[in-house]
C-alpha cells in the first residue's frame, strides 16, 4: 500500500520538481528585461537638455530688451514705447514727398511702437494751431527763432541722444541752440551752391575746362574764351555786344550775394544775425569782383539781359546758351542736364573761390522744432532723430558725419559717376561755412527793420552797369541798416513776451549794435 501511495506522489514531487527548475529557467530573463528598462530611462538627461535649450538667455533677451534695429541711417535700440504713443510732425513738402515720409513712418512704428503722423502745414497753420493750444509735436523751422524765445519751442537736451548728436558738426548744433545755451531742434538734410559746366561748349572755344577747384581768375579767363555775340566776337574783342550775346560763359547764381563775401573772409550780416557788416573791405572787395562778371569782364548776363529775353539760367545752360551754371545741389536738375547735353558732355565741379582764400559755402537747410506742448517729448525727440537721419527727403542728411551721400546717390544716379560728382561733393563738404540767413539772434526780424532799405536797388543797377561801382556807398548802407535794426531791436524787447534769459541774451546783444551805431 504504500508503494501505491508514494510512487504517485514522487511522481507529482517530480514533476514539481521539474516544473520548478523549469520554471526557474524561465525566470532567469526577468532580471535582464528590468536591467534593460533601466538602461532605457537612463536617456532620459537627454530629453532634459533639450528643455534647458528652449530656455536659453538668448532668448529672454530677445523677449524683454530688443536689439538694435535700424532703417538707413537710424537705429533704435531699447524697450518699445506703450501702444498709443503718436507723435505729429508738420512741415512744407510736395503730396509725393508725404506719402514716402508715411512710408517711412510704417518702419518706425513696427520698430518702436510710435505712431508718426504727418502733416501738411505752413507758419499760418502752425501759429493757428498754437493758438488753440494744440500745435504739432514737431514743426519744420529754419532756426528756434521767436518760438523758442518765447516759449513755443521746448528745449530738447535731456532727451536728445548725446551719440547721436555727435554726428553733427558743431556749427549745425550752433544752428539750433538759442541765446539760453539749450538746444532746440535738429537741422535735416540740405543743400550748397556748385557749378555745372558745359564742357563740349568749352573745348569747342579752346578754353580749359576747369577743375574741381578753381578760382575767380579762372571763370574770366574761360568765360571771355567762351562768351560770343551774334557776330561771334568775344569780350576781349574789339567790337564785342554784350546786348546780343549768344552764348554767356558764366552766372554766379541766385546766392551769389553771400557766397562771393563768405569765400573771401567776408559775411554780409555777423554771426547773431543783428548787425551788417557790409561796409567791410573783404566784403566790398568781393562784390566788386560780383560787379565786374557782367560790367567789365562781360561773361555774365545782367539782370537786365535775363529779364529783357525773359530767360532763366537754367534754360540758357540746357539750350547750349550758357556754359558754366552755379545752382544747388539738384539731382533732378543733373538728370535733366544729362539727357539734354548728353554723357560726357558735362561736368561738376565746386563753387569758385578767390586765389587768396579758401572757398567756404554757403549752405541752406532747415530742420525741426519740439512743441513745448507735447504731451510725450522723450518720443517726440526720438522722433526728431528718425526724421534727421532716415526720413524722405532729408535722407542722406548731407550734414550727418556717417552719410554716405556719395554713394547712394551714384546708385540712384549712375550717370553722376561720369560727370565729377563725387570728387565735387568730397571737396565741398569739407569748404561748408555758415548758414546767411539766420543768426543766433533769429527772434529779431532784421528784414522787417530794414523795409525801405534800398541797397539790392542800386546795387542791381551797379550790376547792370548803371551806377558805377566806386559810387555805391557801402559803408553808408552799413551805418543805415545797423540803425534801424537797433530801433527794431528795441521796439521788440517793449512789446514782444519773451521769456527771461532770452530778453536778457537780446539786450545785450541791442547794447552791441548801438555801441558800433554810435
Amino acid at each position: 500500500m504504500l508503494n501505491k501511495v508514494y510512487k504517485p506522489t514522487f511522481v507529482a514531487l517530480a514533476v514539481l520538481t521539474l516544473l520548478s527548475v523549469l520554471l526557474g529557467a524561465c525566470a532567469t530573463p526577468t532580471p535582464a528585461v528590468v536591467q534593460q528598462t533601466v538602461v532605457v530611462q537612463q536617456t532620459v538627461p537627454v530629453q532634459q537638455t533639450v528643455v534647458v535649450q528652449q530656455t536659453v538667455p538668448v532668448q529672454q533677451i530677445v523677449t524683454t530688451t530688443p536689439g538694435a534695429q535700424t532703417y538707413r541711417a537710424y537705429t533704435f535700440t531699447g524697450q518699445k514705447y506703450p501702444d498709443g504713443t503718436t507723435v505729429v510732425y508738420m512741415g512744407g513738402m510736395s503730396v509725393d514727398q508725404q506719402r514716402s515720409l508715411e512710408e517711412d513712418a510704417a518702419w518706425f512704428k513696427q520698430a518702436t511702437n510710435i505712431d508718426l503722423q504727418i502733416q501738411l502745414g505752413d507758419d499760418a497753420k502752425f501759429n493757428a494751431q498754437v493758438a488753440a493750444g494744440t500745435p504739432p509735436d514737431l514743426y519744420y523751422c529754419s532756426t528756434p527763432g521767436l518760438q523758442a524765445a518765447d516759449g513755443t519751442f521746448a528745449p530738447i537736451d535731456q532727451y536728445i541722444d548725446k551719440s547721436f548728436l555727435a554726428l553733427y558738426p558743431q556749427s549745425f548744433v550752433d544752428g539750433f541752440t538759442g541765446l539760453d545755451g539749450k538746444l532746440y531742434g535738429l537741422q535735416f538734410g540740405g543743400w550748397f551752391p556748385v557749378v555745372l559746366v558745359n564742357t563740349k561748349l568749352l573745348q569747342a572755344a579752346g578754353a580749359t575746362v576747369p577743375n574741381t577747384d578753381w578760382t575767380w581768375d579762372d571763370v574770366i579767363s574761360i568765360g571771355q574764351k567762351v562768351t560770343k555775340d551774334k557776330n561771334g566776337k568775344s569780350p576781349t574783342d574789339a567790337g564785342f555786344d554784350a546786348k546780343n550775346v549768344s552764348v554767356w560763359g558764366f552766372w554766379a547764381g541766385w546766392f551769389a550775394d553771400d557766397i562771393v563775401a563768405f569765400s573771401n573772409g567776408a559775411r554780409r550780416l555777423d554771426p547773431t544775425g543783428t548787425q551788417f557788416l557790409v561796409d567791410d573791405p573783404k566784403f566790398i572787395e568781393a562784390y566788386k569782383w560780383w560787379a565786374s562778371l557782367t560790367t567789365t569782364a562781360d561773361v555774365m548776363p545782367t539782370p537786365d539781359w535775363m529779364s529783357t529775353n525773359g530767360a532763366s539760367a537754367s534754360d540758357l545752360f540746357m539750350a547750349g546758351k550758357l556754359a558754366m551754371y552755379a545752382e544747388g545741389i539738384d539731382y533732378n536738375l543733373f538728370s535733366t542736364a544729362d539727357s539734354k547735353l548728353g554723357a560726357g558732355n558735362w561736368k561738376l565741379v565746386a563753387y569758385p573761390h578767390p586765389a587768396t582764400h579758401d572757398l567756404v559755402l554757403s549752405r541752406y537747410q532747415g530742420g525741426a522744432c519740439m512743441s513745448s506742448k507735447t504731451k510725450n517729448p522723450a518720443a517726440t525727440v526720438q522722433a526728431l532723430e528718425f526724421l534727421a537721419a532716415a526720413g524722405y527727403p532729408t535722407y542722406p542728411n548731407l550734414w550727418l558725419k556717417n552719410s554716405d551721400v556719395v554713394n547712394y546717390w551714384q546708385q540712384f544716379y549712375p550717370f553722376l559717376k561720369g560727370a565729377n560728382y563725387a570728387d565735387t561733393m568730397t571737396y565741398s563738404l569739407a569748404h561748408i561755412g555758415p548758414e546767411p540767413w539766420n543768426g543766433s539772434a533769429a527772434p529779431f526780424n532784421v528784414d522787417r527793420y530794414t523795409q525801405g532799405w534800398d541797397f539790392w536797388t542800386k546795387w542791381t543797377d551797379v550790376r547792370n552797369g548803371k551806377l558805377p561801382f566806386d559810387q555805391f556807398d557801402f559803408a553808408a548802407y552799413a551805418k543805415l541798416a545797423n540803425t534801424d535794426v537797433a530801433a527794431g531791436m528795441a521796439k521788440d524787447l517793449q512789446q514782444v513776451q519773451l521769456l527771461p534769459v532770452w530778453k536778457d541774451a537780446l539786450q545785450k546783444l541791442l547794447d552791441q549794435v548801438k555801441a558800433k551805431t554810435g
